[in-house]
């Protein structure tokens, strides 16, 4: 639709046009203006006649107010560009080493200098590799034994990811028909009164925090002496206390009900030796599980409370029992590292579908404050126009957080082991990876950029640049015009740029294949709306010929047609018969049979 508002020269126009397409041009772009104007104004209408209704809009509201209020929504914002992912060059950009350095020496101070206290490891990993690492504090009170990337640390509800991932699989396996199936359909004991319609909630609810169950088990933490049977039985008087799919809760039953009872339903064994099998083992984490034993605590950083006397004893360990799924498992940096990069990095595992990741990656819900949002079992943040997927966990005085940002393919660990101890207090896991991807996030971004901005066409472009002559037909008039342009490489895209001058041009990325690629309209001011609305086609490439160059493209979304023509910058096109032949040869293609 982007080519009804083109401006063509009058000596481009095809030689046997009776009618200007210029005529058609201006027609279609005043209907499209005011179909958008009508549409804006019917919005606004019907919006204030609700508020008014429904009693949303303050009578004492004025109109300079109001005005004030509307205008605050503008859909002419850029829309941010993200840059092609690679590996940083080394060293380091300097801003990228100045920020890790400042994180250092942050997380070196937060130490108390009388206990050595607590442990404390982070790592920062980037597209296939670690770009930063650190270890502070000691393993134990008082002492020299600092961790490193295999000091083991408990990381609480951090095991909710795999309770999450196990709906997934199932999935992926044909083991479930959907995860949008209730609970219910898989463990027929399973009910929880539903006070605010007669649905039953659905896997995917309980996996991201919208089933509207409550916060815990029947048997609350204490839960090494039960079982499944016993906590349903207790169940089936408790009542939802939220109703499912508007606000999130959170609810540890909830991933106890999902490790406990689709493993014992489905699978015949625990969710334990599910998550080792299935998860821990093929990705390779070896250091993680959800037993300590004597093994497990000779690399452990061990957990610490301080008493009236600030004094530190060991405390024991929170065995959760039935509750294991939402919160027993140990983990280290080192492990976590090779998780987050299953959701950076997809397509290198083998565990689930490539497009069953991304999914369990997206956000189901937004709160009011417009950065806070939720997902399975993701809490997500939205920092400087990216959506950081984090996971906090907390047992006995343990904390971690777990992050991953897709696009960078950016991520953070950071584990503690007697947060009591830490200057200045209040400090979490949380804010200290909330801090640290609040200054690194543009600082990839920048780097990335000024990396692509250097970096050249993934394949060797000779064959598709140079001088073409393009159809166009209008789909609404389905009149044709044409006109001249080149494709050139800029960056690491190729760039159709027409001849006329325009204010944008054509981007062409390569998509993976040899003559098929992907293109979208750019400008630098394109809305975020605009740009999801439809401007990205597939453009087909003809093999090269005997010198080497591809003769022909077509776009068939954009109903574009293109011929090489001299690399002669005064070249006047023409429509030549056989041009017309070589039209109608194209739009007899397989791809252009159906209707348009």
């Amino acid at each position: 639709m982007a080519f009804e508002q083109f401006t063509i020269e009058p000596e481009l126009l095809p030689l046997n046009s009776r009618h200007s397409p210029h005529k058609w041009i201006i027609l279609t772009v005043i209907a499209s203006g005011l179909a958008v104007v009508m549409t804006s104004l019917f919005t606004w209408h019907t919006v204030t006649y609700t508020e008014r209704r429904c009693g949303l809009q303050s009578p004492n509201t004025t109109a300079h107010e109001e005005t004030r209020y509307r205008k605050g929504v503008s859909l002419d914002v850029a829309c941010p560009e993200y840059p092609t992912v690679v590996s940083l060059s080394r060293p380091l950009q300097r801003e990228i080493q100045h920020i890790l350095g400042k994180l250092d020496s942050y997380l070196s101070t937060i130490i108390d200098e009388n206990t050595s206290l607590p442990a404390i490891s982070a790592n920062i990993f980037h597209h296939d590799s670690v770009m930063w690492s650190g270890h502070y504090g000691s393993k134990t009170y008082n002492s020299s034994a600092r961790p490193d990337g295999d000091t083991v640390y408990r990381i609480g509800s951090i095991t909710k990811i795999f309770s999450v991932l196990l709906i997934f699989k199932l999935f992926d396996s044909g083991v479930i028909d959907s995860v949008d199936d209730p609970l219910s359909k898989y463990a027929p004991d399973f009910d929880v009164k539903n006070p605010f319609t007669n649905e039953n909630i659905t896997l995917r609810q309980i996996g991201s925090q919208m089933s509207g169950l409550p916060r815990e088990a029947p048997c609350v933490y204490h839960c090494t002496q039960t079982n499944s049977a016993e906590q349903l039985k207790l169940l089936r008087n408790r009542n939802l206390v939220m109703e499912p799919w508007t606000t999130p809760s959170y609810s540890n039953l909830g991933y106890a009900l999902l490790g406990r009872l689709l493993t014992e339903n489905l699978l015949n064994k625990t969710f334990e030796c599910w998550v080792k099998e299935e998860i821990l083992d093929p990705l390779g984490m070896y250091n993680t599980g959800f037993e300590i034993t004597s093994d497990t605590e000779k690399n452990m950083a061990i957990s610490y409370l301080r008493n009236g006397q600030e004094k530190a004893s060991m405390a024991t360990f929170s065995r959760l029992g039935w509750l294991a799924p939402a919160g027993e498992m140990y983990s280290t940096i080192n492990d976590l590292t090779k998780l987050g990069m299953m959701f950076t990095r997809p397509w290198t595992q083998k565990i689930l579908k490539f497009s069953t990741i991304r999914e369990m990656s997206l956000p189901v819900d937004i709160a009011p404050d417009g950065r806070t949002l939720w997902g399975s079992p993701f809490e997500m943040l939205y920092i400087g126009g990216f959506i950081v997927r984090g996971k906090g966990g907390n047992i006995d005085t343990y904390e971690a957080f777990f992050t991953f940002e897709p696009r960078l393919q950016l991520g953070m660990n950071v584990l503690i082991s007697a947060r009591d101890f830490m200057k200045p207090q209040g400090l979490t896991a949380l804010g200290i990876a909330a801090k640290a991807h609040d200054l690194l996030l543009p600082a990839i971004n920048n780097t990335l950029f000024s990396a692509q901005i250097a970096a050249s066409f993934p394949i060797n472009p000779s064959p598709f640049i140079g001088h073409f002559l393009l159809w166009h037909t209008l789909p609404i008039t389905q009149e044709t015009f044409h006109a001249a342009a080149e494709i050139s490489v800029f960056q690491n895209f190729l760039r159709l740029q027409y001849v006329h001058p325009l204010p944008f041009f054509i981007r062409i990325r390569h998509m993976g294949f040899p003559l098929t690629f992907q293109a979208s309209y750019h400008h630098e001011g394109i809305s975020c709306w605009d740009k999801r609305s439809g401007i990205v086609t597939d453009i087909h490439f003809h093999a090269a010929n005997q010198n080497g160059l591809s003769e022909n493209f077509v776009a068939p979304g954009w109903r574009i047609v293109g011929k090489r023509v001299t690399s002669d910058p005064n070249y006047q096109p023409r429509v030549l018969e056989s041009e017309k032949e070589l039209i109608n040869s194209f739009f007899q293609q397989p791809y252009f049979r159906q209707p348009f």
